[in-house]
């Protein structure tokens, strides 16, 4: 797969988990509580984690993964706050809420989406390197 389709897999899929996203913590947090928290964060880690492994696997460029997971990260943002808009929109509560705080929540989640996607990339890309190294010295190893 060339870069610009792997790319636009990404960002599709981003948008998928974006919208997917908004609906399973809306029901998470009515029925667990507490631990949605937890649950929520893991499961924004299943995506950038995926297209990091792809990534590294395509490219090998420790750099081009970590960007992925920032984009990925960025991109699903953006979709679960389209989606929450709309969803205001719908039921006309955006104007109680306002969209000076809507625009500050998605400023202040987008940039958590780059620290965190930066972090979560390198450290899947640090993992990642750690296991192919290891696998490779085992197949020396046996030959």
């Amino acid at each position: 797969m060339n870069r610009l389709k792997r790319w636009s897999v990404y960002i599709l899929s981003a948008v998928a988990f974006g919208v997917a996203d908004f609906y399973i913590e809306t029901t998470a947090r009515q029925h667990l509580k507490y631990p949605y928290l937890l649950l929520v964060g893991l499961i924004w880690m299943v995506p950038s984690i995926l297209v990091v492994v792809y990534e590294m696997k395509k490219t090998g460029s420790r750099k081009l993964a970590i960007w992925a997971s920032i984009i990925v990260w960025l991109v699903a943002v953006i979709a679960y706050y389209a989606v929450y808009t709309l969803v205001l929109l719908r039921d006309e509560t955006v104007v109680q809420i306002g969209w000076y705080d809507m625009l500050s929540d998605v400023t202040i989640w987008g940039t958590s989406a780059i620290i965190g996607g930066a972090f979560i990339g390198f450290l899947a890309t640090s993992v990642y390197k750690l296991l192919h190294k290891r696998k490779n010295k085992k197949e020396d190893s046996e030959q």
